[in-house]
């Protein structure tokens, strides 16, 4: 059996998770139609048809970059989280799950002035977008994991990551 995927899975009630994932496929979908808008744009200029306005196609562009980075973003705030002996599975972008090992999370600690018990997982690596949740979130460079109180099992994902990276490593 693989150790990475068959760890106890600690995930959100299924009504934000929801809500979650309504917000996140908005932003995918304007993603995506700006995109293709601004694709049929460029194809119109390469087949040389006029455009009035060219200065649509860099509204739309921006526009295109603009969702992707909040789907992005948003995509990886409520994040499950799997453990294991072998160390803290993550999911990302709604649907792929990366690996930690032990000794690449940093620590954990409570987000700054927040009242609701929200913590922060800080790792070594993950995605850059965790790098920017650890910069909005916990003022940190690093990647960083926002676990919130409404996540099933709080207290021992809690309890067990502070024991496994307080934790001498185990010698074989």
């Amino acid at each position: 059996m693989n150790d990475k995927s068959n760890g106890v899975l600690h995930s959100y009630p299924l009504l934000p998770k929801m809500v979650f994932y309504v917000f996140s496929l908005v932003f995918a979908s304007a993603m995506l139609t700006c995109a293709g808008i601004l694709v049929l744009g460029l194809l119109m200029v390469v087949l040389g048809i006029t455009l009035d306005n060219t200065a649509l196609l860099g509204v739309i562009a921006f526009m295109t970059v603009f969702f992707g980075f909040f789907f992005a973003f948003y995509s990886n705030l409520y994040s499950d989280i799997r453990i294991s002996n072998s160390g803290l599975g993550v999911k990302v972008f709604l649907f792929w799950w990366v690996f930690l090992r032990w000794d690449e999370v940093v620590g954990m600690r409570d987000r700054p002035l927040s009242l609701s018990g929200t913590r922060l997982i800080v790792v070594r690596r993950l995605t850059p977008f965790h790098r920017l949740i650890g910069l909005s979130a916990g003022w940190t460079f690093k990647p960083t994991v926002v676990i919130r109180r409404n996540l099933q099992g709080f207290q021992e994902v809690v309890r067990v990551i502070n024991e496994k990276i307080n934790s001498p490593p185990a010698y074989d």
